[in-house]
């Protein structure tokens, strides 16, 4: 036995004795580490990346919104909103274009009447909409390899799957608040498909109800989400459920058919045929660049490789992502047991190039670049990350073999993929300038073809849409910035009260085609009150009545524009009186005012700058 006291005490020359040898901070981080090995070290960084990936997503959400309509939102948002009687089934179910989109309608519906209009709501929505599906995907992957360890790689394989799911080849569909459709249409089938996989097991043997209610929820999505149940009695018969489910689903599939296109138009419906049969080469290079499209995205943002090979280098990948979808089909109908989950992905991924096809139809004609619009980027990186759960498996087994190649070869998708990531954090500042301009001639009924034909192509039908959100103040037209149009247009203002005199200077005088009420006009003008949103400018004319208005345009923060200065100059656009060709002018700005002197020449003119 230790006789304890022949313990010498704690002394300066013992204290090892008393108190163990404490690794720093930095230690015992290392030494953490270091269990994980190459593949942890990996997965670790792809984690990181992946959450730097969303968080420049969000930023991009913000710094690109604005509360605008835009193209279809004027005649499915505000049109359906304000015009239709929503108290009619048909007006919910009835067609936008070749789609029903009745989930997102329901979602307009919300953003008008509970939030304003703002379209916040919504872009909100698609944000939330892009994290289930890569909750779904990520669920899918540990079914598939039953562990999401750190060590084995599988972190590294998981981490992709947010890498892609929060892209910014995307944006058009985070920043669009009318794109909830495009998450819907993929995310709905998806889930239907996976929760009839569930459904096979004897824990989960009521959720075959959910697989069914979803597959009819994917039919008020978009036109292609009608191709859900089709697809999930096929899996059904190829996962070997019984005749009963397979029944179900059957009897389902030809309802919803039936009443989906019982009063269905479809303008493309002709053409189809002619398309398929004299233009089937260009059909077929449009679909694959668009199952490609992640490479033509890579190969355009980077300067070591020519972006001539964008296009067949992505029809290539297309191919691939093709082929082994179906490849795997065959494999997992084949297998002893069968592979529901591979039947459930692959028919996914043909989902997806299902809707390559059907858009190649009535798009063909616009190039194979337009097949990589980034609002098509949304089905297809989701039938590339659910090829990566495919072959996740292989994936691992090759990491074991070669963790560092395997490591590098996986890291590199995100860097091709960074510099468009990247770009989430530039501000457009020139579109927001000229939709905020379309949106001022809007609220001053200013005919301008031109100018409004930037967020829509129908000048008269825009006016015409823009009437009830302006009399009631709604969304847009409720913002500060257009109070003075509807307050002060045509009335008097104070003369006596002193302003900042400005500097800055007409640039451009135009009329407008089929508006002979109004003229453009340009400048610039010195606005210590416009730093980073748009301002409004007050035109008057010498007796002092208001006879017209222009916005500024947001300017980012510069060495120059930091400091408040007289000489700090921002551009203007806006409308003013016809009348006052040849008459002086006073521009006022606010927040402080500032008044700006200047002369109407009688001919319209432009300077070139």
């Amino acid at each position: 036995m230790t006789d304890l006291k022949a313990i010498p005490p704690a002394r300066g020359d013992n204290h090892r004795l008393a108190h163990p040898q404490r690794l720093s901070l930095v230690g015992r981080v290392c030494a953490c580490m270091a269990r994980f090995g190459v593949l942890g070290y990996a997965g670790i960084a792809m984690a990181v990346i992946a959450f730097v990936f969303i968080v420049l997503a969000i930023v991009g959400g913000v710094r690109q919104y604005l509360p605008v309509p835009y193209w279809d939102m004027w005649q499915g948002y505000v049109g359906f909103l304000t015009q239709s009687d929503l108290s009619t089934w048909q007006a919910w179910w009835g067609q936008h274009n070749e789609h029903r989109i009745l989930i997102s309608r329901l979602l307009f519906w919300l953003d008008f009447n509970v939030f304003g209009a703002s379209f916040i709501f919504l872009v909100v929505v698609n944000y939330l909409l892009a994290a289930a599906a890569v909750l779904l995907l990520l669920w899918a992957l540990r079914e598939r390899i039953g562990s999401t360890s750190a060590r084995s790689g599988a972190l590294l394989i998981a981490a992709l799957i947010p890498v892609a799911g929060f892209s910014w080849t995307q944006s058009e569909n985070f920043n669009w608040a009318f794109q909830s459709q495009f998450f819907l249409a993929q995310s709905v089938p998806l889930a239907a498909l996976l929760a009839l996989y569930r459904s096979q097991s004897p824990m989960h043997r009521g959720g075959f109800v959910g697989a069914c209610a979803l597959g009819v929820a994917a039919c008020g999505t978009m036109a292609n989400g009608v191709g859900a149940l089709p697809l999930m009695v096929v899996m059904a018969v190829l996962s070997g459920h019984s005749k009963r489910r397979i029944l179900i689903l059957g009897a389902l599939t030809v309802a919803m058919l039936g009443y989906y296109f019982s009063d269905y138009q479809s303008s493309a419906a002709g053409r189809s045929i002619d398309v398929l049969t004299l233009h089937a080469v260009a059909l077929a290079q449009y679909t694959l660049v668009y199952l490609g499209a992640p490479v033509f995205w890579a190969i355009s943002n980077q300067a070591i490789l020519q972006p001539s090979l964008a296009a067949p280098l992505a029809a290539v990948a297309g191919s691939v992502l093709l082929m082994l979808a179906f490849g795997y089909l065959v494999h997992a109908t084949r297998r002893e047991p069968r592979d529901g989950l591979g039947i459930a992905l692959s028919l996914f991924i043909l989902y997806v190039a299902a809707t390559a096809l059907l858009t190649a139809l009535g798009r063909y004609d616009n190039g194979v670049a337009q097949a990589a619009s980034s609002r098509y980027q949304t089905p297809v990186l989701m039938a590339w990350c659910a090829l990566l759960v495919l072959l996740a498996p292989a994936l691992l087994r090759g990491l074991a073999r070669l963790p560092w190649l395997g490591a590098a070869a996986l890291l590199v998708i995100p860097i091709v993929m960074w510099p468009v990531q990247r770009s989430a954090l530039n501000h457009d500042r020139d579109r927001a300038f000229e939709r905020w301009i379309a949106v001022l001639a809007l609220d001053m009924g200013v005919r301008d073809q031109q100018q409004i034909g930037r967020i829509y192509p129908n000048v008269d039908h825009a006016l015409l849409l823009s009437k009830p959100l302006d009399a009631e103040d709604v969304g847009v037209f409720g913002d500060p910035l257009l109070d003075p149009v509807d307050e002060t247009m045509g009335s008097l203002q104070r003369s006596d009260v002193p302003v900042l005199q400005c500097s800055g200077a007409l640039t451009a005088l135009r009329p407008i085609v089929g508006d002979a009420r109004f003229l453009q006009l340009e400048g610039e003008i010195s606005s210590p009150w416009a730093r980073r949103t748009q301002s409004m400018v007050s035109i008057l004319d010498k007796d002092g009545r208001v006879v017209g208005f222009a916005v500024t345009m947001a300017r980012g923060r510069d060495a120059r524009n930091d400091a408040i200065s007289q000489h700090d100059l921002t551009r203007f656009s806006g409308y003013v009186d016809a009348k006052q060709l040849g008459a002086t002018l006073a521009l006022i700005g606010q927040e402080p005012a500032c008044k700006l002197q200047v002369q109407v020449p009688i001919r319209p003119f432009t300077i070139r700058q």
